[in-house]
């Protein structure tokens, strides 16, 4: 489809650095989740941050009519690569990576 953006797109890296510096301002003490904390992240994205969980979701039905899927190897590691450079540790972006993705799997089934 002619005008269509796609993930990987040079003009998607703003959407995404978007849903990670919101990741970053609007959850309270993101930089002290433990990788248990999945639940707070999968709370906040079924609640007042379901606006930014659906415009994922949207980005994401997109990736997968291109023929993406969110499971590609390393594929979450690169979109999650502006926590890392905010200081998040491994352990804090694996809980904010599930939390998300469990959201998405209740808010919008059928994203692969």
């Amino acid at each position: 489809m002619p005008g269509k953006v796609g993930l990987f797109d040079p003009r998607m890296r703003v959407p995404l650095l978007l849903l990670a510096t919101v990741i970053l301002t609007v959850l309270p003490n993101g930089a002290q989740a433990a990788s248990t904390d999945w639940l707070r992240y999968r709370d906040f994205y079924l609640g007042a941050g379901r606006p930014y969980l659906l415009s994922f979701c949207a980005i994401w039905r997109d990736a997968n009519a291109q023929g993406h899927s969110l499971w590609q190897p390393g594929l979450l590691r690169r979109l999650n690569a502006p926590l890392a450079r905010e200081g998040f540790s491994e352990a804090e972006i694996d809980a904010i990576t599930a939390g998300q993705v469990v959201a998405m799997s209740q808010a919008c089934p059928g994203i692969r």
